[in-house]
């Protein structure tokens, strides 16, 4: 799996359409690489859009690309490997999961373990068997259902340990053992083991089912076992991963003031002392500390895939400075993110403090008001937050 990270995106979009020139077989005839399909997996449809867009601006035509979501092309992937049908997926979906875990619910309710849900179902309907008939027992249902979804996503190896008899007795285990045996099929973390093996034993044979080549573009985040899935798939087919990265630096480790503090409760409660800075936890930016934790403990899963399923770094630099020659506040901030610096408001070695780079200053040719390159605007609710925008 091949990997390429920006701070910007048009530059991870160009490198994509870079990317999509290059034939995946050299050898082949023009005809038979114009009937050869790629697969760009994108997050939203506005992103498919765009680079749907993008790509016909710079080839010419945006032609036999398809746009799927990732969970669409891990069921495709890990089903085509194993040689079952996609339809054998939908058995673990939320949809189909709400009949079976409301009939296994009514089986428990009797059970010690299962007091809180029972309680529940007793305040809402009097009794917990009538009110598991109602629509807040379906809703009860359905949540389960959900969660058990993203178990499976996220917690696969738990869920693979219910099933043989570990995790305790807590209500969750028993009921999906319960659920479990009102499946028809298996679900997709007990077959991603399969996956796995035929990958290593060279038996996969997708077929035509997958395209030859596949990127990922625009990807904020991923559970784990979608990331090991791709991984494990680069093995037999070209995959690349377009991540689009606010700092150059590694930014794993980096904790927020909160998180920090947060974590001393914890270790105090437990009868842990410890200083703070004994724990080696760096806020580096405090910006990117706060506002990206969700790319943070992505990168830290994508980097934990080094020692299982190593990926190739693009030899290619995409990062690019955001200061131009008048810099305003947001360029110093993009600058100061990229390089995982804080100079605050007394300015750090080398750095000049941040209200010096002000937008007041920014342009003082100019004889015409400015705009503010960063404005804070409070808003009392998500309504007016619409409206201000």
């Amino acid at each position: 799996m091949k990997i390429y990270r920006s701070n910007r995106m048009k530059p991870l979009a160009d490198q994509l359409v870079e990317v999509l020139r290059t034939p995946v077989d050299a050898s082949a005839t023009p005809l038979e690489r114009m009937k050869q399909r790629d697969m760009v997996v994108v997050q939203s449809q506005g992103m498919a859009r765009w680079l749907d867009m993008h790509i016909a601006e710079q080839l010419g035509i945006c032609a036999n690309i398809d746009f799927p979501f990732p969970r669409e092309v891990v069921r495709q992937s890990v089903c085509s490997v194993v040689g079952v049908e996609d339809s054998v997926w939908d058995g673990g979906q939320p949809d189909s999961l709400l009949w079976p875990v409301l009939e296994s619910l009514a089986e428990h309710l009797d059970d010690p373990c299962f007091e809180t849900l029972t309680g529940y179902l007793t305040g809402r309907g009097g009794s917990a068997e009538r009110a598991l008939g109602t629509a807040d027992g379906i809703l009860l249902a359905a949540e389960v259902a959900n969660v058990f979804d993203r178990y499976l996503s996220y917690r696969p190896d738990m869920v693979l340990q219910w099933e043989q008899q570990q995790g305790g007795d807590d209500w969750q285990p028993k009921l999906w053992r319960t659920l479990r045996q009102r499946m028809d099929a298996d679900h997709i973390a007990a077959l991603f083991s399969e996956f796995q093996k035929a990958i290593a034993e060279g038996n996969a044979t997708p077929g035509n089912r997958l395209p030859q080549r596949i990127c990922l573009f625009g990807i904020s985040t991923l559970p784990p076992f979608f990331l090991e899935v791709f991984s494990s798939l680069s093995q037999i087919r070209d995959v690349h991963l377009f991540v689009l990265c606010p700092s150059n630096e590694y930014w794993g480790d980096i904790r927020s003031k909160r998180e920090k503090a947060r974590l001393l409760r914890q270790m105090e409660k437990r009868g842990d002392i410890a200083e703070l800075d004994a724990l080696y936890l760096n806020e580096g930016n405090p910006i990117l500390a706060s506002f990206g934790r969700l790319g943070r403990d992505f990168q830290v899963v994508l980097e934990g895939m080094d020692s299982a399923s190593p990926y190739v770094e693009a030899d290619i630099e995409l990062f690019s400075e955001p200061v131009t020659a008048v810099p305003t506040m947001l360029n110093v901030l993009q600058s100061d993110i990229l390089h995982l610096r804080h100079r605050g408001i007394e300015g750090d070695a080398g750095s000049a403090p941040l209200l010096d780079c002000s937008d007041e200053t920014a342009y003082p040719e100019r004889g015409e008001p400015r705009v503010p390159s960063i404005q804070f605007h409070v808003c009392h609710g998500d309504l007016r937050q619409v409206e201000a925008i």
